[in-house]
């Protein structure tokens, strides 16, 4: 889960929302109408007709978003910082992040593929990700795991015994970063010393989960059990970013499990 790869995607995400702004199509419910089935035909293909326009304006706008960005980027290795959101100088959380990300028109799956990954800001080290799963899978054998789609279990419920990936990563290369793993009583349990813009660890691994060597993921020898958990990444004394998860008892996951398939 290299951060290579989850920075060249927020860039596209946040040239894409800087360029344009996507409006949003306001829908309403049919209720029990007045007048006949003609009156409900001639409705419907008014609003056939809208959706017809709206799909048309859209592809029309992302046209337009692509030629920006083929222009601004060739070769696809930056983004053009004029038409980027201005970040301010303070840190930004997560929640704040996304904020940001509505109020500059991004797509709604885009800001989805922020969630996913956790993004936050701090004007140290650009932007972060922390994002959290159980597994990745190099879906389309390219060497590379690629956040959101090629990471299994994001966001979902941690389940004690299965396995669980961790990455930690900012926009701007360090000399060096830690990590370190701490249980709900303060105690590290884990910690690990990498260079580069971040790192990727894994707990409870199976050998069957075959990573690809240029993820440089680190398996480690600590079994995770149930309970609450901080990850933490830091350059030198300033903390890079931070998240806090829980990991719940086998039983009791899987007894939540059957509630949501009811």
């Amino acid at each position: 889960m290299s951060s290579r790869n989850e920075m060249s995607g927020l860039k596209r995400l946040v040239l894409g929302g800087a360029v344009a702004s996507m409006g949003v199509v306001s829908s309403g419910c049919w209720a029990a109408l007045p007048a006949g089935y003609l009156y409900l035909q001639s409705q419907r293909q008014n609003a056939q007709v809208q959706a017809d326009a709206q799909i048309e304006a859209a592809r029309i706008q992302a046209d337009a978003i692509n030629s920006v960005t083929e222009r601004n980027n060739p070769q696809g290795r930056d983004y053009d910082k004029n038409t980027a959101p201005e970040m301010p100088d303070r840190k930004i959380s997560h929640i704040e992040f996304i904020e940001m990300l509505r109020k500059q028109g991004v797509s709604r799956e885009k800001i989805a593929e922020a969630e996913l990954i956790n993004v936050a800001y701090n004007p140290l080290f650009g932007c972060t990700f922390i994002p959290i799963c159980n597994y990745g899978r190099d879906l389309n054998n390219n060497g590379r795991i690629e956040p959101p789609d090629e990471l299994f279990g994001l966001n979902s419920q941690l389940i004690e015994g299965d396995p669980i990936l961790i990455g930690m990563s900012c926009e701007k290369e360090q000399s060096e970063l830690t990590y370190r793993l701490f249980d709900s009583r303060g105690n590290k349990i884990d910690e690990l010393v990498e260079k580069h813009t971040g790192l990727s660890v894994a707990y409870n691994h199976s050998e069957s989960l075959k990573y690809p060597e240029s993820e440089r993921i680190s398996r480690r020898e600590v079994k995770l059990q149930s309970g609450t958990y901080l990850a933490t990444l830091n350059s030198g004394d300033d903390l890079v970013t931070t998240r806090e998860f829980t990991i719940v008892p086998k039983q009791q996951g899987t007894v939540v499990a059957e509630k949501k398939n009811n």
